[in-house]
């Protein structure tokens, strides 16, 4: 623990769990029952730090860490975040998942505070306007099986139309340089060339793809990957669970990633709730 969490718990959990420390631990040590009477002493005393709401010192104390990362060392823009969770605040739901919308409006509000902290956003806009498609399309992929990637390609373009919006307001290549470091080369092209495709409405092009990238991806694993074609058919040989394509009306909405954000949205809800 940092010097800064253990000054905390030593004062406000420690004193509860002192009287039971022997108990405790040789419980933890060695196993076996955990009373749950109120008057059982162990259990009474680690209820007694679960309260059904935060006393102000750990108001203050996740307030702090959690929410606002002022205490994370060696990472600069750990600082963006206390900014970034009071716009969570004013401009989001803080009950309602992340969305495109959402997200923007964070950029848009972020513009003249920090720059950075913007661009970021309008980032994970982009990429997830890619994502959420491609993901989608894998998953439909997973419960095709013996079916011929032409086939597959014209019921998309039925389904979804020309193109996947949003892909051509602006390119990959502004944070292409950023996947390649994540994820190689090799595999920062073939998820190029799905966007570009998804784009232009190419569906076999994508699908085609999506069989290179899931085999890049597998093959790190030292696995054989999920789908790939025999015969000019798709042989699946790792089902998913039955999905429908989403409806082309909810492709510009369509979002499958939360990005952390959620998680932030989550802390900083029920911090405020309890403030």
């Amino acid at each position: 623990m940092t010097e800064f969490a253990r000054e905390f718990t030593d004062k406000n959990y420690w004193p509860v769990l002192q009287p039971v420390e022997r108990k405790l631990f040789k419980l933890l040590k060695e196993g076996g029952k955990l009373r749950t009477h109120k008057k059982a002493p162990v259990f009474s005393a680690v209820s007694k730090l679960l309260p059904q709401s935060f006393t102000s010192e750990e108001i203050w104390f996740y307030s702090k860490t959690l929410r606002d990362a002022l205490y994370v060392k060696d990472n600069p823009s750990a600082k963006r975040q206390s900014l970034f969770a009071e716009l969570l605040k004013n401009h989001s739901d803080l009950k309602d998942y992340t969305g495109r919308e959402e997200i923007l409006r964070l950029a848009k509000a972020a513009r003249g505070k920090d720059e950075a902290l913007a661009r970021r956003l309008e980032k994970i806009a982009r990429l997830e306007a890619f994502f959420a498609p491609a993901e989608a399309i894998f998953d439909y992929l997973q419960t095709r099986g013996d079916q011929k990637p032409a086939d597959l390609a014209s019921k998309l373009r039925d389904h979804w139309g020309k193109q996947v919006p949003y892909l051509t307001e602006s390119s990959l290549d502004d944070i292409l340089s950023e996947i390649v470091n994540v994820v190689g080369k090799e595999l920062g092209a073939t998820m190029k060339q799905c966007d570009l495709a998804l784009g232009a409405g190419a569906y076999e092009d994508v699908i085609m793809a999506l069989l290179d990238w899931n085999k890049l991806v597998m093959a790190a694993r030292k696995a054989a990957p999920w789908i790939q074609l025999t015969s000019g058919k798709l042989d699946v040989r790792y089902r998913g669970q039955e999905k429908e394509l989403p409806d082309g009306k909810m492709l510009p909405g369509l979002w499958r990633n939360s990005y952390f954000i959620d998680a932030l949205k989550s802390i900083v809800h029920h911090l405020a709730g309890n403030n």
